[in-house]
């Protein structure tokens, strides 16, 4: 009889498993989960979701210890949208969504937003619906290394930033060059593009702890400080970074 029962619920299970695939949402961040995951959804390895999401509790934390609430944040680019949701739980006066997507846009609004959180399509490359000094702070996660000019996309995160407004970047360590990762970098390379618009104030490394992918480099799931005994390991680096008034912009672009 045991038997039976459990035949008739993995039936049931696998009925609304199909169900769900007729979804037009779920659908398409299926077709999408690579690149544009909600890390919130059971599409994605719950460790490869939680990599996503323990970035952005990092950053929420940081915000609220450092500056309190009634922040308003730029989160660029904010893909599905569930990060910008995880900034709701420090009071912001308002958090601000872009990515160039229009599709993305429509599922963030749908899913996450409200009066304090909206979404907007926009080229995060020049950023020009924005008005300079109007965000404390800007997110932007495994963004940056998709930029063929990074450099000027730092200028116009720094342009958009108020005085000594903070920025949270993250990418990945020495992944390889893709289709669509522009940039490989590694750690002194990070560094030397942030520091033309940004004083550095920490560096961290995150690993996912997913020990099958070899971009994890058998590390555990952590993010901790970067320091010479763990920077090889890390398969991503969270900068944390003020902005300063006299840019580099003369500088030389990798």
């Amino acid at each position: 009889m045991q038997r039976i029962i459990n035949s008739i619920i993995n039936r049931l299970r696998d009925l609304s498993k199909l169900w769900m695939l007729w979804k037009p949402d779920f659908l398409w961040l299926y077709k999408n989960r690579f690149l544009r995951m909600d890390a919130n959804v059971a599409i994605n390895n719950e460790s490869r979701r939680l990599f996503h999401i323990d970035r952005y509790e990092f950053a929420a934390n940081y915000l609220r210890n450092k500056w309190g609430d009634g922040l308003v944040i730029l989160d660029a680019a904010c893909g599905t949208g569930y990060g910008s949701d995880i900034f709701k739980k420090i009071k912001p006066e308002q958090i601000i969504g872009i990515d160039n997507c229009s599709k993305t846009i429509k599922y963030a609004n749908k899913k996450y937003g409200n009066g304090h959180c909206i979404f907007k399509q926009c080229d995060i490359t020049d950023m020009k619906e924005l008005k300079e000094g109007m965000f404390d702070a800007c997110v932007s996660f495994e963004t940056i290394e998709h930029i063929e000019q990074p450099i000027v996309f730092l200028k116009n995160i720094s342009r958009v930033l108020k005085n000594e407004g903070i920025l949270i970047v993250s990418t990945p360590n020495k992944w390889g060059l893709t289709k669509d990762h522009k940039f490989d970098y590694d750690y002194e390379l990070l560094r030397d593009h942030l520091e033309r618009y940004f004083h550095i104030e920490d560096i961290y490394v995150e690993n996912s702890g997913c020990m099958e992918l070899w971009v994890n480099r058998g590390a555990p799931r952590r993010l901790v400080k970067a320091m010479p005994e763990n920077i090889e390991k890390a398969e991503c680096f969270i900068a944390v970074c003020k902005k300063i008034k006299k840019s580099l912009s003369n500088s030389k672009i990798k």
